[in-house]
């Protein structure tokens, strides 16, 4: 897991559920829309949160092993929202590494 204060032994998706659920107490953040995509990404088991700096109705996931995707996707399409797959950044992303 992550080693970090508050975060010991915690996975990404553990972290992403815990920021969503403060991202919820605050003010003018949700939305009924981006509510209802957490909650079928939860369904399947996909921890998920808002993103963004606003006014964007955007709401990332992380996809465990184990995942149907297919069905997740499905799922969201089924609802009227539009997935985004197979994202590639143009940066190196969060990695761990080792103190000595």
């Amino acid at each position: 897991g992550i080693n970090a204060e508050y975060g010991e032994g915690k996975d990404v998706g553990d972290l992403v559920t815990e920021n969503n659920n403060l991202l919820s107490k605050m003010p003018g953040v949700r939305h009924p829309q981006t509510n209802r995509i957490i909650q079928i990404c939860g369904d399947y088991g996909v921890p998920a949160k808002v993103t963004g700096a606003g006014g964007g109705g955007v709401v990332v996931g992380v996809l465990r092993e184990g995942v149907d995707e297919v069905s997740l996707e499905r799922a969201l399409g089924n609802a009227g929202f539009r997935t985004l797959t197979n994202v590639e950044m143009g940066v190196e992303g969060v990695h761990t590494a080792e103190w000595v």
